[in-house]
């Protein structure tokens, strides 16, 4: 089951966005459930009450009270694992959002365009994220989701993987064989032997960036560019 929010206000575009993921997940035998918010202040409520229990949220960035970006912000900070998608009839808003983890935004003027590419994207993710690697580790094979990683890094000789919560020391001693799973799955190389996932990337500076965790790391001045240019397309 995909479950899905629409936060929009206006109820004839929520009712045209919400037949369009319906319609293109049962289309590729998934099961949906939408819940449909007319404006942040409801969601934020909601997700301060009970969680977040969503897979994809689409925002309309120009709200009013509570608008989609300031209530992005706040559910960010108590889920940061969710889709993020912005709506906007604004297209120079678009360039206030990255430091959300935004996944895409759509432009309202070009929704037909752009639309059914974006929910194409949007199940890739889902599909990446629920699958689980193998890992072995000193203590075992563990299995872990690309979600859950937030980055790989050598150490004395050895691949660390580092989530949320822990580290686990791997009995990897090359790190091409790391390169090779998921260069294409969303990391990034940010120095030799050290890659990572550019979804927990929070903010970006002349040579650090800031993951969602709180940790800040160095980018190699030949890696910045490579950085940027995933940071601002992912």
């Amino acid at each position: 089951m995909v479950k899905v929010a629409i936060c929009e206000d206006d109820n004839i575009f929520m009712e045209r966005l919400r037949l369009k993921v319906n319609s293109f997940f049962r289309d590729n035998q998934n099961k949906v459930d939408i819940d449909e918010y007319n404006n942040g202040e409801e969601i934020v409520r909601e997700a301060k009450r009970n969680g977040i229990g969503y897979d994809v949220i689409f925002f309309d960035i120009d709200m009013p009270r509570l608008n989609g970006i300031k209530a992005a912000r706040v559910i960010r900070e108590i889920d940061n694992n969710f889709i993020l998608i912005f709506l906007t009839s604004l297209d120079e808003e678009v360039y206030k959002v990255f430091e959300l983890n935004t996944f895409r935004f759509i432009r309202k003027s070009y929704f037909d365009e752009e639309i059914y590419a974006v929910l194409e994207d949007i199940l890739k993710r889902l599909q990446e994220n629920s699958t689980r690697y193998e890992f072995k580790t000193k203590e075992g094979t563990i299995k872990l989701a690309i979600s859950e990683i937030l980055y790989f890094n050598m150490v004395n000789r050895r691949v660390n993987i580092r989530t949320l919560t822990d580290t686990y020391i791997t009995t990897i001693t090359v790190f091409k064989e790391i390169e090779k799973v998921v260069s294409s799955k969303g990391f990034v190389s940010i120095y030799r032997g050290m890659m990572v996932n550019i979804n927990f990337v929070k903010r970006i500076d002349k040579e650090t960036i800031e993951l969602d965790n709180g940790e800040v790391l160095q980018v190699s001045r030949y890696k910045i560019s490579e950085v940027k240019k995933a940071f601002f397309t992912s």
